[in-house]
């Protein structure tokens, strides 16, 4: 089963000045579904099934249809920071989530922003499981040249199952 998926994000795109953008949430309202931030980013909730939150703890969005929320351990009531290790933020206090659905599979997609690069860059995030119980949580990457229906696939196989361990993914695009 999917559940829970936790991510930084950052990537190297060629503009007329060749910068790299990283975004790691922490300047992202904690809690906040879909966030965009300062970056820009889109999301598909395809299943827009209600998620599964922690029996016990409460937070803001706890239970409702998401593709990603902004996750901080350090808010939630009580406070998930000493009473569950394997939830801390890669860096910071945040992270992207996402929470497994009740109903069927996930299909949540993070999207970056329209990127304008002319030359190879290179993608990296970080992203773990948060418990082997269920399975390991499951993702695969993506790009498109043209539009949200020419997708090409990076990642090889089916899926990539990230570990309960941060875990660094490299891609050249």
């Amino acid at each position: 089963a999917i559940s829970d998926e936790e991510v930084e994000i950052k990537w190297t795109a060629d503009f007329a000045i060749s910068e790299d953008i990283s975004d790691d949430f922490e300047s992202h309202d904690a809690f906040k579904i879909n966030s965009g931030g300062p970056t820009g980013w889109g999301y598909m909730d395809n299943d827009g099934s209600a998620t599964y939150g922690f029996e016990g703890i409460g937070f803001p969005g706890s239970s409702e249809a998401m593709a990603f929320i902004v996750f901080d351990p350090s808010q939630t009531t009580p406070p998930m920071t000493s009473s569950s290790p394997g939830i801390i933020a890669h860096s910071g206090n945040k992270f992207l989530a996402s929470f497994a659905a009740v109903s069927g599979q996930n299909d949540d997609w993070l999207i970056s922003p329209r990127l304008n690069f002319g030359t190879d860059f290179k993608f990296s995030f970080w992203a773990k499981s948060y418990m082997a119980n269920y399975g390991l949580e499951r993702f695969r990457v993506f790009y498109s040249t043209h539009d949200e229906s020419d997708w090409i696939q990076v990642t090889a196989g089916d899926y990539i199952e990230a570990p309960v361990t941060w875990t660094l993914y490299e891609y050249t695009i």
